[in-house]
Parts: C-alpha cells; structure tokens; sequence
C-alpha cells in the first residue's frame, strides 16, 4: 500500500474515533469529600532536653557537662528506659563574650581609652552544650523523671511530644471513616436528584494528617504541674479526608 493512502487511512480511522466519541454522552457523576477525625489518648512521650554548661575555663565546662549528661543517662537506665530510646548528639562549645554595653561603648571611644582590639575580643568564658531526646514508653513513670532530669542538671527542656503507639492502626480508621462519610453524603445527594451509586470513577486521599499533643517548655524550665499524675498530655488527633468521584446510574432525565 502506498504510504500516502496508508498515511490518509489511518487519519480517517482516527477522526471517525474522535466522532463517535465525541458523540457518546460523558456518564453522569457526583464528587464528594469525606473527613473524618479519630482523637486517642497519647500512651508514650518523646522529651527532648538539653545540658548546658558554662564556666570561666573550657576544660571545667566540658567536665562539668560529661559528669551531668552521664548522670542523666545513668538515671534513665535505671528507671528502665531502653539504651535504644536515649539519643544523644555531640557536645558543643563555643566561647562567650560580653554583651557589648552602649555606655561602656561611649566612654571607651572618649579621650583616653586605652583598651585594645585583643582585649575586646577575650572570652569571658566558655559554653558546652549537649542536647539529648528521650523516649517514655510509660506514661506514668513521665512526671517522676522529669523531675529526676531537673535535678541532675538538665536546664533547658525544649518541647515534650505526647504519641500513640498504635498510630497505624487510628490512621487506617480515621481513613475508612472518610470513606463512609464521603459515600452517605453522595448517597444522599444522588436520591435528592433520582440517581443511584453505579460506581467509583476515581478516590483520591488528602491526608491522614495527625497533631499531637505538645507541651512547649522554657529554658531552665520548672517541671509542670506541682503534684503527682499533674501532667495533662491532651488528646492525639488524627484526621483524613478522602475526594471521591462516583458514576450515576438509573437517571431519571427530564424532571
């Protein structure tokens, strides 16, 4: 076959496609969205904390942060927290410096100051730093170690986040709940109007999101609460929202 006949088939087999699809009519549909929430209470924390050490010499402020970060670990394995659920990064120093002072600034740059460029610049001591994050699988044993982590040198806590071990679990429920949710809502929207639920053209999930509890704490931070079981962890929630697009069927046209 010559390859111009070949050439205007092939392109009259193609318009005659478009043509007889264009004249099908596009199925009837309805897109809906479900959400939906699951709120658990947390049964584990992560506490995240740092040990800041600071002394005229750099050999006193490392030592003295070696000793508190070694009595925090050893605090935390015995009250049975798991090495593996202890992480500590590496230490860091860095020197200090006097905050400059607006009138010392003034009076140094009149007549006769006499301070040089290198005495300007001398540490007035030195920083050693480590943070260190632990892991609470128990809940109850929360508040008698974060006490026990004040008083062995800890004085920077920086956020405690509240979890669920069975996060999974509460995703997939949350997700089968926007689902259902999304499926009555179209239901309901296609007998208003004569229609049934033929089928699912498309589903597409936006999420689960989840947000836990947190407590944010301040530097050198006082343990919360006051009393025993004083500690509220609040509640974990865990969301999804589903978009789906469903076919129509049994239309009833003209009304």
């Amino acid at each position: 076959m010559p390859l111009l006949l070949r050439t205007t088939l092939l392109f009259v087999l193609v318009a005659q496609a478009s043509i007889v699809a264009a004249n099908e009519p596009e199925l009837p549909t309805v897109s809906v969205t479900g959400t939906a929430e699951v709120r658990v209470l947390p049964d584990q924390a992560i506490l995240r904390f740092s040990i800041d050490s600071r002394a005229l010499a750099l050999a006193a402020a490392v030592g003295d942060n070696d000793t508190k970060v070694t009595a925090v670990t050893q605090y935390l394995t015995q009250n049975k927290i798991e090495a593996r659920f202890i992480r500590t990064d590496v230490i860091r120093i860095q020197p200090l410096f006097e905050t400059p002072n607006k009138s010392r600034q003034q009076s140094s740059n009149g007549a006769g100051a006499n301070t040089s460029a290198e005495q300007k610049i001398q540490p007035i001591g030195y920083s050693a730093r480590r943070d260190i994050s632990v892991t609470i699988k128990n809940l109850s044993q929360f508040e008698a170690i974060y006490r026990g982590l004040i008083e062995r040198g800890v004085n920077e806590v920086n956020n405690v986040s509240f979890l669920s071990s069975e996060l999974r679990k509460h995703r997939e429920e949350a997700r089968l709940m926007a689902v259902r949710a999304a499926k009555q809502k179209a239901n309901v929207m296609a007998s208003e109007l004569g229609c049934k639920l033929a089928a699912v053209q498309s589903i597409r999930e936006s999420g689960p999101s989840y947000r836990g509890s947190n407590m944010m704490t301040n530097r050198f931070a006082d343990v919360p609460g006051g009393s025993e079981g004083a500690v509220a962890s609040g509640m974990i929630t865990i969301s999804a929202s589903v978009d789906i697009v469903f076919l129509l069927g049994d239309v009833e046209l003209g009304k």
